[in-house]
């Protein structure tokens, strides 16, 4: 199974004043820390991201853009999927760019049940999943007839299997939404590093 990983960096920020990408976490763009989780558990990684794709050329992962407007992730899978298609995957794994704490398991378990999201603390986070890039299709003929443009909707008109993680001691799919969390995801990561 070849799964390609891909980033959603489409989102606005508007709480934290600017991209979330960009906002730094001890000193390192989020979503580089984003990159370490992940780059590691898939055969390639991709961003996906709107305007100026040259935004992200540090970071060593070739970017691409929503066919769609559909406002929501969904577009953002898409886009990921058709990347896959065209470059021979078989699954896509997706996450968002403002999750730093992601399990180094993600993919490995993800891929026992697949399509599959992620849950902690009783919350299912639709976005973080893999998905069969088979399921494309299916996929574009909701997008053109607009029957379905939220990923919740679309994780359940493809029966996709919940996979829980325990959230102690901390939730490692913990979205940085507010400078309060960036505090909070600082001093977690912080107390990963081991100390020199």
């Amino acid at each position: 199974m070849r799964t390609m990983g891909a980033i959603i960096a489409g989102g606005e920020s508007r709480r934290m004043g600017e991209e979330k990408s960009f906002i730094k976490l001890a000193g390192i763009p989020m979503i580089k820390h984003v990159i370490d989780r992940i780059r590691s558990q898939v055969d390639h990684l991709i961003i996906n991201a709107n305007g100026n794709t040259l935004r992200f050329y540090d970071f060593n992962c070739d970017v691409t853009v929503d066919r769609y407007n559909t406002g929501t992730p969904l577009a953002g899978l898409h886009a990921a999927m058709l990347k896959a298609r065209d470059r021979g995957f078989d699954h896509v794994l997706t996450v968002p760019c403002d999750t730093p704490l992601l399990p180094v398991d993600l993919a490995a378990r993800l891929s026992v049940k697949v399509p599959a999201i992620a849950a902690s603390q009783g919350q299912s986070h639709f976005i973080i999943g893999m998905w069969p890039v088979s399921l494309l299709d299916k996929l574009e003929t909701h997008l053109n007839e607009m029957e379905v443009i939220r990923v919740q909707d679309w994780a359940a008109s493809c029966s996709a299997e919940v996979v829980t993680w325990n959230h102690a001691p901390f939730d490692p799919f913990m979205n940085v939404n507010t400078p309060e969390d960036v505090v909070m995801a600082e001093a977690i990561l912080a107390a990963q590093t081991p100390a020199p």
